[in-house]
């Protein structure tokens, strides 16, 4: 038999036996990521998503950073202002704010803090899609209350303003 996803709930980051041959290694859809769990994770404490000397930031602070780079065109594996995919875009945008994070949304998913609902998003929040294949910076809502994110859509080549249709998990950055 098998039990339906949707009837769990993720309570912790599922990782390789610390004890194994192996260093400890995330697990996504059965498989290693390939990414090894900081000794906070493995603690079951917090997350990588802080800056080195404990810098604290705010959800409107990372809202505003990124509003900087909208426009800024799509380009595959990109992670500066001449070009940005999503990861990358959402990277830059927290290591210029003092941050330090994973590259991939995968990774980026695992590390970046405590997972919350859709209904206590809060600007600064991160979205991703299933699967982790995708990720942006929640902003706020428009004038009938309807969620916008900021991220890198490759289908419209650039860094646009949308609505949050395709995200399903929201993860809150440690760092505020």
């Amino acid at each position: 038999g098998y039990i339906r996803s949707d009837y769990l709930a993720l309570t912790e980051a599922p990782y390789e036996n610390a004890a194994s041959a192996n260093s400890p290694k995330f697990f996504r859809l059965g498989k290693s990521t390939g990414v090894t769990p900081s000794a906070a994770a493995l603690n079951g404490t917090s997350s990588n998503a802080s800056g080195s000397a404990g810098v604290s930031v705010s959800g409107s602070a990372i809202v505003a950073e990124a509003k900087k780079y909208l426009g800024a065109p799509s380009v595959a594996g990109g992670a500066s202002p001449s070009g940005f995919d999503c990861s990358g875009f959402v990277y830059y945008v927290l290591k210029n704010l003092g941050l330090s994070v994973s590259r991939t949304p995968a990774a980026q998913f695992v590390n970046i803090g405590t997972s919350v609902s859709k209904d206590n998003l809060q600007p600064g929040d991160l979205v991703f899609y299933p699967g982790d294949t995708h990720v942006g910076v929640f902003v706020g809502k428009d004038s009938n209350g309807d969620p916008l994110i900021i991220h890198c859509a490759s289908s419209q080549n650039n860094v646009v303003l949308t609505g949050l249709q395709g995200f399903v998990s929201i993860g809150r950055p440690d760092c505020f």
